[in-house]
């Protein structure tokens, strides 16, 4: 707003206010990109180079901008949907939940690498990794075993 009054004022030439109005626009839609969330900033950067182009080319006076305005109005319209479509789906990545461990994993069939007791812990391998389970019953050292609930990084078994 204050390049603006200054251009208004003829404080600054219509050149320095276009070159600062794309850099304003440029940083904008890269803060957008970094930190996607309200749009606010994307929509700011493309008002900021759109205005830098009409500025631009309005103190021509051999252009007639009416020639170029529906190339450029298709071209705003290509990049702003793109920015927009992105920054919703970036939205929509970093709001989806992460499945918990519990939801990961029970269900799930594993091997007992240990032997395992109502008494003593042992040890399965379910998914990938190597976990500390207790059971209600006796699993000797290699049977499958599925896993019925989750409690902190302990997991309870059962016999397949």
């Amino acid at each position: 707003m204050v390049l603006l009054a200054f251009y208004v004022f003829n404080v600054i030439g219509p050149n320095l206010l276009a070159f600062t109005l794309v850099i304003a626009g440029i940083a904008l839609v890269i803060l957008e990109l970094k930190k996607p969330g309200i749009q606010v900033f994307g929509i700011l950067g493309i008002i900021c180079l759109t205005l830098s182009v009409f500025i631009q080319y309005a103190q021509r006076p051999y252009v007639n901008i009416i020639e170029y305005a529906p190339p450029l109005a298709f071209f705003l319209l290509a990049v702003s949907t793109f920015i927009v479509i992105t920054i919703q789906k970036a939205s929509k990545a970093l709001s989806m939940k992460k499945p918990t461990l519990e939801e990961r994993l029970v269900g799930k069939v594993g091997i007992a690498k240990t032997p395992i007791s109502p008494a003593k812990p042992g040890v399965v391998y379910v998914e990938g990794e190597t976990w500390t389970a207790y059971s209600s019953e006796e699993i000797r050292e290699g049977e499958k075993v599925v896993v019925e609930k989750v409690s902190g990084l302990t997991l309870y078994v059962k016999k397949t």
